[in-house]
């Protein structure tokens, strides 16, 4: 697992050093409504702090045994390869099918992965695993659907201009998102990334097309992801009672 966290950190970088095109100009190549503003990017430096914090920590001699890092393992190591693998599909090929079929399968892992973390309820358990895999889904959730979107406009299927592509692809999202809240409890983590997604994607279509149907599939997005996640605080409340 180590090995492919520390990969993950170094796969974006090889355009530094001359080897493919920056993910950053792949996606400026590609821009479509449903691509978030970029401050929202940001996330990504939380997310490989965390991963590689609990890479380095599940592999200390007296955590080795534990079984909670035995039963996410495997699925960590799966998603830590997938996204090692993306950006480099990203740099030397471009947003293209592939990409969506990596990033959809980073997803999978990730899911379950965060599905076997739901028992790290407390001190490092909780803040290097679950917290992580929980950013870690959420933005991926995102970012999935607006790879699909990118790679369609990169391939040239659809064009800038295809608002009912854009907004059917936003209310993929928001069906989606709203499952996954309620499937994973209305993880806090997991509708932290969501929403900071969500409210970077309302605000740079807000800037740049306020009337548009994009910006009010947007909103509606963060209301169904709103009334998810009260929905499922519910449902665990009343579990837990």
């Amino acid at each position: 697992m180590l090995l492919f966290a520390l990969a993950q950190l170094f796969a974006p970088a090889l355009p530094s050093f001359g080897y493919g095109l920056p993910i950053g100009t792949r996606a400026d190549l590609a821009m479509t409504p449903n691509t978030p503003a970029g401050y929202a990017f940001a996330i990504w430096s939380v997310i490989y702090l965390g991963c590689t914090a609990y890479a380095f920590w599940q592999a200390w001699p007296s955590q080795r045994a534990r079984e909670i890092h035995r039963a996410v393992g495997p699925w960590l190591v799966a998603a830590f390869a997938a996204n090692t693998a993306w950006p480099l599909i990203v740099q030397f090929d471009g947003l293209s099918v592939a990409s969506v079929l990596v990033i959809g399968a980073l997803l999978v892992a990730l899911f379950g992965a965060l599905e076997r973390a739901q028992v790290a309820t407390r001190g490092a358990d909780r803040w290097l695993l679950r917290v992580t895999v929980g950013l870690f889904a959420g933005w991926i959730t995102a970012a999935s659907f607006a790879n699909l979107a990118a790679m369609l406009l990169a391939e040239g299927h659809v064009t800038e201009d295809a608002t009912p592509v854009w907004v059917a692809i936003a209310a993929g999202a928001t069906a989606f998102a709203a499952w996954a809240v309620v499937r994973c409890r209305a993880e806090p983590a997991y509708v932290f990334a969501v929403a900071w997604a969500g409210v970077a994607l309302l605000a740079r279509n807000w800037a740049e097309r306020p009337g548009a149907p994009e910006t009010g599939a947007t909103f509606g997005l963060l209301l169904v992801l709103t009334l998810a996640t009260l929905h499922a605080w519910r449902v665990r409340r009343g579990g837990s009672a």
